[in-house]
């Protein structure tokens, strides 16, 4: 019988070490936490509430770092760094269930494994121009990263070496509705099981 256990103990401890990793940051629905702490730190972020919209501008810059409001990370971006260097360069924008990049900004994610696939949901805030996201260390699948379209657009890409990657809007606005990333023993647990 204690064989038995030991073997059992061996299994559950070899499923745990290889455990994979999968994360997914969906910015449809703004934590109520997040919303509160953006209306109380009306020194680094400022509330526009009109008839038309209902959402949170940036008043501070960031370089490589988590969005702050009322001194706590936001729950809606929490493992995401921002890169922001003017005001209003990204917006929590509740009424629209999105995050938006209104200006030239980066998102950037540490310590990715090569393989892991990318998955990102956007489109260009624009009516009328053609935008879209550009990327380091990853190979674009399909959608439209490194690219441009006027259609929401499912991005999916694949990490290219261990480490950072980034997403940057460098034609102009864009609203993301959500990023993924699954590793590769993610991403192999799902074609066996399907």
């Amino acid at each position: 019988m204690r064989k038995l256990y030991l073997y059992i103990l061996i299994l559950l401890l070899t499923f745990i070490g290889s455990k994979s990793f999968a994360q997914t940051w969906d910015f449809n629905v703004i934590s109520t936490a997040d919303i509160a702490n953006l209306t109380a730190d009306t020194q680094n972020w400022t509330h526009e509430e009109t008839s038309s919209n209902n959402r949170f501008k940036n008043e501070t810059t960031y370089s490589v770092a988590p969005l702050m409001a009322n001194g706590t990370e936001l729950e809606t971006t929490k493992g995401l760094l921002f890169t922001v260097s003017v005001a209003d360069g990204v917006r929590i924008d509740v009424g629209g269930q999105r995050v938006a990049l209104n200006k030239t900004s980066t998102i950037t994610v540490q310590n990715v494994k090569a393989g892991s696939v990318v998955t990102m949901v956007c489109k260009t805030s624009s009516k009328s121009e053609a935008r879209g996201i550009d990327v380091t260390n990853i190979t674009p699948v399909s959608g439209s990263f490194n690219a441009t379209s006027m259609d929401q657009v499912t991005n999916v890409g694949t990490v290219i070496a261990d480490g950072d990657i980034t997403f940057t809007n460098s034609q102009g606005g864009m609203y993301l509705y959500s990023i993924k990333i699954a590793d590769v023993a993610s991403v192999e647990a799902c074609r066996r099981a399907g």
